[in-house]
């Protein structure tokens, strides 16, 4: 049994296993000081597959083996035109901005530019700073993001702790709802990013690809708050092992002139399933998103009342959050097929790739079958703090 899947059976990269660990800091090689940040060069670049990984967590034992990952699949890749660049914090002191870079045939991360640790990779103000910043490096080509992370999509934290100093200097208000991160700061608290807050971090155009690995992302809230950010979604409706993603075998489907995301996430779907491990992945066209939206608003007018879960394959392994949104919308609509025709259609032509293993992360069979591939919290009108939350995101204005 190698090392990656003896980690996976130790943690999950899902908020419900959280846990107070810190990171080891790597090896670095050709470290700038800071505030000496390296010109960005190579007008032959092509395409930027940039990494934000929130790892100052729970998750810190399995980002050095990632970020070694990452620099195996370099020689792998056309290095004159694609550049790989991460945002990490290695300690409670450092963290900064890094570029894959080869040098004495060695590839090894070369920091770009440093920032005050004083501020968590989860506050929204540091995250659209980084992602300014990354996208500066090499201006007027293509990109891909990718999270690395704990995730929980839609679902709030309902953290109470004081995020506090922001990238802006101002003092941030205590938020409640927190949904991707789990970062642990030098007092070990943790720290979130609510969809909405994540949503208007990401620089408008600058990405094709939005990559989430990381537990729960794959559910139609979060796709819908990122449909002008993006063109391609890819994510898990499930929770996914803590080493999550080979980078080493996955980069190189993205990193080149045409993407191939279809194989890359076939290629993560069967580095887990060929070992019988629970996984599910979907590629998702969030160009395609609206004709979703308008089917699922004309069936909710409909037929307004609270669905029924029986017979609705969940996601979710401890929470009622996260539905298959086909099966629920049919069971909404009385278990009639012609009702959702149209949904159907949409969901088919937004959804181009999925892949689901033959149980659920309980290893229990599905309840249903097939699965879509996008999760949907089931509405019930309520007036708690979940669904009081849910009232604020974007899917819910657009369809509700």
């Amino acid at each position: 049994m190698n090392m990656k899947r003896i980690l996976r059976s130790l943690n999950i990269r899902g908020a419900a296993w959280l846990s107070m660990a810190v990171c080891v800091p790597l090896v670095l090689a050709g470290c700038k000081k800071k505030g000496e940040e390296p010109e960005p060069s190579g007008s032959q670049v092509e395409r930027v597959t940039v990494v934000y990984a929130v790892n100052h967590s729970s998750l810190s034992s399995d980002f050095p083996v990632d970020s070694r990952e990452m620099l195996a699949a370099m020689p792998q890749v056309d290095a004159e035109k694609q550049k790989l660049l991460i945002y990490r914090t290695d300690s409670d002191t450092e963290t900064g901005l890094y570029e894959a870079r080869e040098v004495a045939g060695t590839w090894s991360w070369t920091l770009l530019k440093s920032y005050e640790r004083t501020v968590t990779a989860t506050d929204p103000g540091r995250m659209k700073t980084v992602l300014a910043d990354a996208c500066a490096q090499y201006p007027g080509v293509s990109r891909n993001l990718i999270f690395w992370g704990h995730g929980s999509s839609w679902s709030p934290e309902f953290s109470d702790h004081d995020p506090g100093e922001t990238d802006s200097g101002t003092k941030a208000p205590v938020t409640e709802a927190y949904a991707y991160g789990g970062e642990t700061d030098s007092n070990r608290q943790l720290h979130w990013t609510e969809i909405d807050e994540l949503a208007a971090a990401i620089p408008s155009g600058s990405f094709d690809t939005i990559w989430f690995d990381c537990c729960y992302m794959g559910g139609i809230e979060l796709a819908y708050e990122l449909r002008d950010r993006a063109r391609w979604l890819v994510a898990y409706p499930t929770e996914v092992w803590g080493p999550g993603v080979d980078y080493s075998e996955v980069l190189p489907y993205i990193m080149k002139e045409s993407p191939d995301l279809t194989g890359a996430a076939r290629s993560f779907f069967d580095s887990y399933d060929k070992d019988g491990d629970p996984v599910t992945v979907s590629v998702i066209d969030l160009g395609k998103i609206e004709p979703v939206a308008d089917a699922m608003k004309d069936l909710i007018s409909r037929f307004p009342q609270t669905p029924s879960v029986t017979g609705v394959s969940n996601y979710g392994r401890f929470s009622h959050k996260y539905y298959d949104l086909y099966q629920l919308a049919q069971s909404r609509a009385g278990g009639s097929e012609a009702e959702v025709r149209t949904l159907y259609t949409a969901l088919g032509d937004m959804i181009v790739f999925h892949r689901e293993s033959d149980t659920d992360f309980s290893r229990r069979a599905w309840v249903n079958t097939p699965l879509c591939g996008i999760s949907a919290h089931n509405f019930a009108g309520t007036t708690s703090k979940d669904e009081n939350f849910y009232r604020t995101l974007a899917w819910y204005k657009r369809v509700y």
